[in-house]
């Protein structure tokens, strides 16, 4: 009776003892793994605007020239009268044209969202104070906004991209050229309606 006692006494410290090894082996493989990060994005900006503006006229003098007034780089007026003369063709003719380009200072690409460019309209009062139709005369006018694309030029349409750090060269131009001289006004002419809106939003293309 006792050598049994003994005998069950060895058995249950040997297996105390094994589960402490399993327990050690266990421990000794284990491994801790660790990450830390810290990160920072620089500021997003958006800034369409004109800039380089430039104008030549032909047979045509402005009365006030285009330039950006002091502070602001998103708009521009001009005033100006076409006076008209015989070309080498011998019609009679006037053209002005304003250079600008439209500069993109964004960290994204900026999209044409959308344009509008006036038809010229125009209004004439005779010596006596009436009205003068002179819509043969306007219907000959001419009023386009068109980009350097390479060596020619493309119609400024909604969807035009100009890429961050990027720019469009554009040119307005207001000219008439006529060959029957009964289109020609008899009294003095004002154009109206030569206003150009651009919208550009932020684009991912």
């Amino acid at each position: 009776m006792e050598k049994k006692r003994k005998i069950k006494i060895l058995t249950t410290v040997f297996l105390i003892v094994a589960v402490l090894g399993l327990t050690v082996a266990f421990a000794a493989v284990a491994q801790k793994l660790t990450i830390t990060g810290e990160a920072t994005t620089s500021k997003s900006t958006f800034d369409v605007y004109f800039a380089n503006l430039t104008n030549s006229v032909t047979r045509a003098e402005f009365t006030k020239e285009p330039a950006l007034a002091e502070g602001n780089k998103t708009s521009f007026s001009y005033n100006v009268k076409m006076t008209g003369g015989v070309d080498e063709n011998k019609n009679n003719s006037s053209k002005v044209v304003i250079n600008f380009d439209v500069k993109n200072d964004s960290t994204v690409s900026a999209k044409l969202s959308s344009y509008t460019i006036g038809t010229p309209s125009c209004t004439a009062v005779n010596a006596e104070g009436g009205s003068v139709d002179v819509s043969n005369f306007c219907s000959q006018l001419k009023y386009t906004l068109v980009y350097k694309n390479g060596d020619s030029t493309t119609e400024v349409a909604e969807g035009l991209i100009i890429p961050a750090s990027g720019s469009k060269s554009m040119i307005l131009t207001l000219s008439y050229d006529i060959d029957n001289p009964s289109n020609l006004p008899a009294d003095d002419v004002t154009i109206s309606n030569l206003g150009v809106d651009m919208n550009f939003e932020q684009s991912a293309e």
